[in-house]
C-alpha cells in the first residue's frame, strides 16, 4: 500500500509545508494585531490631546467670564470672593481650584457649578478618559492709582492618566478697578 501511495504522486501538503503555512499565518495575524494596538493607542493619545485643549479653553474662558462679570470682588478673607455676575448659582461665590475648577456658593457650599459638566456634580476630569487637572487661580495685583485694574493669574495644566503633561497655560485676567471691594 505504501508503494501504491508513493507511485500515485503527492496529493497534499507535507508536514513541513503545513508548519510553514501556519507560521506565516501566525506572523501575519500578529502583525495585524500589533498594528491595531498601535492605531488604538495613537487614537487615544490624539483624542486626549484634543480633550485637554478643550478643557483648557473651557476652564480659562469660564474663569475669565466669571471674574470679569462680577459686580463686586473681595479678597480680604484670603479667598477671592465675588458676586456671581453670570448668575449661574447666584450670590457671593468663589472659584475653587486644585484638581478641578468650579464655582461654589459661599452660603450654600453644596451649590456648585462645574464649567464642563454643569451643576449635576462630577468634575471636568471625569470627562475625557480621566484626564487630571492642576489649576491655580490667584490675585497677582490689586488696583492702585497708577494701574486701576485688578489682575488675576490662572495656571492650568492637564495630565493624562499616566501623569504625562498634555497641555498647560498661564493666563492673566484684568478686571477694571471700578469693581467695588
Amino acid at each position: 500500500m505504501h508503494k501504491k501511495l508513493k507511485s500515485a504522486g503527492s496529493k497534499g501538503f507535507s508536514i513541513a509545508e503545513m508548519l510553514f503555512a501556519v507560521l506565516i499565518l501566525l506572523l501575519a495575524s500578529q502583525l495585524i494585531a500589533e498594528s491595531m494596538r498601535l492605531a488604538a493607542a495613537h487614537y487615544i493619545d490624539y483624542t486626549n490631546h484634543a480633550h485637554a485643549q478643550m478643557i483648557m479653553s473651557t476652564l480659562s474662558d469660564f474663569v475669565r467670564s466669571e471674574i470679569t462679570t462680577a459686580s463686586e470682588i473681595d479678597d480680604s478673607s484670603g479667598d477671592i470672593t465675588f458676586i456671581d455676575g453670570s448668575g449661574l448659582i447666584g450670590g457671593r461665590c468663589k472659584i475653587v481650584d486644585g484638581t478641578s475648577i468650579y464655582l461654589q456658593n459661599l452660603k450654600d457650599t453644596n451649590k456648585k457649578y462645574y464649567p464642563i459638566v454643569g451643576t449635576e456634580g462630577g468634575s471636568p476630569h471625569d470627562y475625557a478618559e480621566k484626564l487630571e487637572i492642576d489649576a491655580v487661580f490667584e490675585k497677582s495685583e490689586e488696583p492702585t492709582k497708577q494701574d486701576p485694574n485688578w489682575k488675576f493669574e490662572l495656571s492650568i495644566e492637564v495630565f493624562d492618566k499616566k501623569g504625562n503633561s498634555l497641555t498647560k497655560g498661564k493666563y492673566e485676567i484684568t478686571v477694571p478697578g471700578e469693581v467695588k471691594q
